[in-house]
């Protein structure tokens, strides 16, 4: 039998992690994950924990639509990949979910400027691609 927990962060709760999602058509929304999607870490105490996540992009432009519809796949996993690397301990918190949607918009902005050079397109430096991440949903739930 599994116990479920969940922390914070559904739905309303999201919200709070950008100032407002933009109705001009830069938001994206990545596909809605699949329960194989889930990221186990592990707490202080060395309790599993699944975490899943429905990231929401706020795009600097609704020209870079194209190149976040190419890149989701790749982008979700480096994004699993970065929360794999946490804690629970430190993803309670509004602040610290804050925090970990600022990390995701640095990857997601190397992960497109790299995608337009290797398409050879030249990308000026601290050329932004998101301006914000947006958790549609996120649950953690402990593992057996």
């Amino acid at each position: 039998m599994a116990m479920v927990v969940i922390f914070g962060m559904a739905d309303a709760g999201m919200a709070e992690t950008a100032a407002s999602s933009p109705s001009d058509g830069r938001v994206y929304q990545f596909p809605e994950p699949r329960p194989d999607d889930t990221v186990v870490i592990n707490s202080r105490g060395g309790q599993r924990i699944g975490v899943a996540f429905w990231p929401e992009a706020v795009m600097a432009s609704s020209q870079d639509m194209p190149a976040i519809r190419a890149m989701s796949d790749d982008l979700r996993r480096q994004f699993a990949r970065l929360i794999g690397k946490h804690r629970l301990e430190d993803l309670l918190s509004m602040e610290q979910k804050r925090a970990l949607a600022a990390k995701l918009v640095i990857v997601a902005n190397n992960e497109l400027a790299a995608y337009d050079r290797k398409a050879g397109m030249a990308v000026a430096p601290g050329r932004v691609y998101v301006e914000d991440i947006i958790f549609k949903s996120f649950s953690m739930e402990a593992v057996k």
